[in-house]
């Protein structure tokens, strides 16, 4: 009989793996990163136009973000997470991931595919998409 360890084939699992591997040599994992360092490379990645006109919704970014810190992830022990869902059923829809692309009104400062760039992006990913009024 072979004890011999075969990794996990799932990516879910194999990253799994892979930090706990990594915590036992005292590596931490890269991710997940703060929201400010994010928004760091963010901001290093566009023009001082689009940083500036995103940075000066920040009154509203700060609310949402200290509404998502209220939320707390409940780790549940000895499940089976095998195969894992993230799907959500939104207004009798179903969505492969509970998030939603929100209008920044101008997505043409950002990036020259602009709003058709983005909609193609969540088109292919499945995900939805809130067109702007601007």
């Amino acid at each position: 009989m072979s004890s011999q360890f075969t990794p996990p084939t799932s990516y879910g699992l194999q990253r799994q793996f892979e930090v706990y591997l990594g915590g036992l040599g005292g590596q931490r994992p890269q991710l997940p990163v703060s929201s400010e360092a994010l928004e760091q490379a963010a901001n290093a990645a566009m023009s001082p136009e689009a940083s500036g006109y995103l940075n000066g919704m920040t009154d509203s970014m700060r609310a949402n973000l200290a509404a998502f810190r209220r939320w707390r992830i409940v780790p549940r022990l000895l499940r089976d997470v095998s195969e894992r869902d993230l799907s959500i059923e939104l207004f009798k829809k179903r969505y492969p991931v509970p998030l939603l692309l929100a209008p920044i009104g101008v997505h043409s400062i950002v990036h020259p595919d602009a709003e058709p760039g983005v909609a193609r992006a969540a088109a292919s990913l499945g995900v939805p998409m809130i067109f702007s009024t601007a």
